[in-house]
């Protein structure tokens, strides 16, 4: 199954006092996730510390900031969601992340989605079928 070991890196920003978004793993707009991929966001600031209480995360429009691991970094924090289930097979995860750093300004709302490969079925139904056709009386129907 794969894995993401790529990093998406944004430098995405409004002007050099807003906080922004560094790096996504997985990263912006990536397909085929593996079902049990953990969402990683490296936010930062380059002239003011990050508030911390202003960081908020949501997962599929679900916050999920207190279910995560944040880290402080140099020049802002790594923000890392570890879905405790995983995601369902061909779906779409949308991410949205907003801060603001602690003179109060805010960044835009950051929005993002990666796609969760789809099930490979084949097999399984064919297994599937064996199976019942090892356990059928073909004579009785």
């Amino acid at each position: 199954m794969p894995t993401s070991t790529k990093c998406f890196r944004t430098g995405w920003r409004v002007d050099s006092t807003t906080t922004y978004i560094d790096s996504t793993v997985p990263f912006i707009f990536e397909r085929n996730i593996a079902i049990n991929t953990p969402v990683t966001i490296i936010l930062k600031d380059d002239q003011y510390d990050i508030a911390l209480s202003s960081i908020e995360l949501y997962i599929n429009g679900w916050a999920a900031i207190n279910a995560s691991i944040v880290t402080n970094i140099s020049g802002g924090y790594s923000i890392k969601y570890t879905p405790t289930i995983d995601w369902y097979w061909n779906s779409r995860v949308n991410i949205r992340v907003e801060a603001a750093n602690d003179v109060g300004i805010s960044m835009l709302s950051y929005q993002y989605y990666f796609d969760v490969v789809a099930r490979k079925i084949g097999a399984a139904i064919e297994q599937a079928v064996l199976e019942i056709s090892r356990e059928t009386s073909w004579d009785n129907l």
